[in-house]
């Protein structure tokens, strides 16, 4: 049943292929798939969780920096503040 409805359209073409791509991807990562292009693949994803990481504090920090802008506007034109 659920095969016949992810076969009949595209949007389910498009589901599988995640699926196989996705468990392609497992499998070649936790058995070392090519030997060294598994360390080169560890240390990217490590590089880019890193990175996204930094992004996240950076954007933390920024809006955190608007935030008190808009405070201290607000602040400034609050007579009973």
């Amino acid at each position: 049943m659920v095969g016949a409805l992810v076969s009949s359209n595209p949007i389910g073409w498009g589901f599988a292929a995640g699926v196989l791509v996705g468990t392609g991807f497992s499998w070649a990562y936790d058995n070392n798939f090519l030997g060294w292009a598994g360390d080169r693949v560890d240390d990217g994803l490590h590089w880019a969780g890193d990175k996204l990481g930094e992004g996240v504090d950076f954007a933390k920090e920024k809006l955190g920096d608007v935030g008190e802008a808009i405070s201290g506007t607000i602040s400034s034109i609050n007579p009973f503040d």
